[in-house]
């Protein structure tokens, strides 16, 4: 199966609507669903489901943001581009867990969560662009 068609499924089957969650559009994952593409995908850890459930929500992530920026910016820089957005998001990631090491829990933007979240999608984009597949 296709990384494209991969996403595709992920973004159709793992969701339902959540009223908590912050953004409206994003949605929680439905365990029906999770389980039904356990049994279709072949997934047999405890952690292989809870790196499904992970790549759902990075999907999510993923599909709102496209809403919002659209493919270009990707387009235009390629694999290297996102080479050096996926190096951003180690810095940040470093500080954050410099931060926290110090004491220092206060984040003014991104968590640590979102910056794994969005390195997650770059590596992801990473492939679709290797392979011919971003558009």
């Amino acid at each position: 199966m296709g990384v494209g068609v991969l996403l595709l499924l992920l973004s159709h089957l793992c969701a339902t609507p959540n009223p908590l969650t912050k953004n409206r559009k994003m949605k929680k994952i439905n365990e029906d669903k999770m389980s039904f593409m356990q049994d279709i995908l072949g997934i047999q850890t405890e952690m292989g489901v809870e790196m499904l459930r992970a790549a759902c929500e990075c999907v999510q992530l993923f599909d709102s943001k496209q809403l919002d920026y659209g493919s270009s910016n990707i387009a235009l820089g390629g694999e290297l581009g996102v080479a050096v957005r996926l190096q951003d998001k180690v810095s940040r990631m470093r500080n954050l867990l410099l931060k926290e090491l110090k004491g220092d829990a206060n984040v003014n933007h991104e968590s640590l969560e979102d910056s794994f979240k969005d390195a997650a999608n770059y590596g992801m984009i990473g492939l679709l662009l290797k392979r011919g597949l971003w558009k």
